[in-house]
């Protein structure tokens, strides 16, 4: 097994077999690690966790970032305010392989039980869906009879029971949702 040799703290990552240092404690430092046999890496300063506190860094093939679940039920104002508060975003699913990415990390870290709000708004009757920068959603994960269009229902969540196929929502409606921010890497 690998050992950080430096006076700060340390955490081994067994997954990827590696040492990462925080550069919190003294910023600055140089310092010198040892891999299990025994080579010095010399002269390495340590990088930050690449994610704020109470988030997840999370990896499914191309895709990386860093994500917090927040089981708390809030409207969809209240989530995306809060996502943004910390730098971040409620999460915008643009692709096939982040809307698999998502739910692999709700079934790791999250309850598969309960709906999600994801980042979406009616732009207008003519069902154009767009993201909070007005850019339009072209990838669609929506249930067989959604959306529909309807200017009281402006809103888009992941509806657990339903395989987290897209439903459109009331503002004031209350779920659990999912922040996103990129890596420090």
């Amino acid at each position: 097994m690998s050992t950080c040799k430096y006076p700060g703290p340390r955490i081994w990552r067994k997954e990827n077999k590696t040492c990462i240092c925080c550069g919190c404690a003294f910023p600055g430092i140089t310092m010198n690690l040892t891999n299990s046999s025994g080579s010095s890496i010399i002269g390495y300063t340590p990088l930050p966790e690449p994610c704020i506190e109470n988030y997840k860094l999370f990896f499914n093939g191309s895709e990386v970032a860093c994500l917090r679940y927040e089981i708390t039920t809030v409207n969809y104002s209240s989530a995306l305010s809060d996502c943004r508060s910390e730098g971040g975003d409620l999460i915008k699913i643009n692709s096939q392989s982040k809307n698999e990415f998502i739910l692999k990390y709700i079934e790791f870290y999250g309850d598969l039980t309960l709906d999600v709000w994801l980042q979406g708004k009616l732009f207008n009757t003519s069902c154009i869906w767009v993201f909070e920068d007005d850019t339009e959603i072209t990838f669609n994960f929506w249930n067989n009879r959604e959306p529909k269009c309807d200017l009281d229902q402006p809103r888009k969540r992941a509806r657990a029971d339903r395989g987290f196929q897209w439903f459109d929502k009331v503002s004031s409606a209350a779920y659990p949702y999912l922040c996103e921010m990129n890596p420090f890497l």
